[in-house]
């Protein structure tokens, strides 16, 4: 199941958030994501992942980790997410074409 999202970018990025990249991504991967990338274009980011356990599943570890809640935190100033009032996690994005 994939699960794109995208977010504006509202500053640059002086020093990435290494210290908390490690934690980040072992949430990530207890969530079940897999094959992540990040896209930029023109101040905009567009991520992509797949959740090997589903959807719902990801996005209820995440919406209880205090580790995205300080990434969160840590990139507010940054990033322009906007998060759905039920999930706690970003809309979900209509996919309008695949090729398998």
């Amino acid at each position: 199941m994939e699960g794109p999202h995208q977010a504006r970018l509202q500053g640059r990025i002086s020093a990435p958030p290494r210290g908390n990249l490690p934690e980040m991504v072992k949430v990530l991967k207890d969530a079940g994501i897999c094959n992540y990338s990040i896209f930029y274009c023109n101040d905009e980011l567009f991520g992509y992942y797949e959740c090997e356990k589903g959807v719902a599943y990801a996005e209820k570890v995440q919406a209880e980790s205090p580790v995205v809640d300080r990434w969160n935190d840590y990139m507010k100033d940054i990033l322009e997410l906007e998060m759905d009032p039920v999930t706690g996690a970003q809309p979900k994005l209509e996919q309008v074409f695949r090729l398998d």
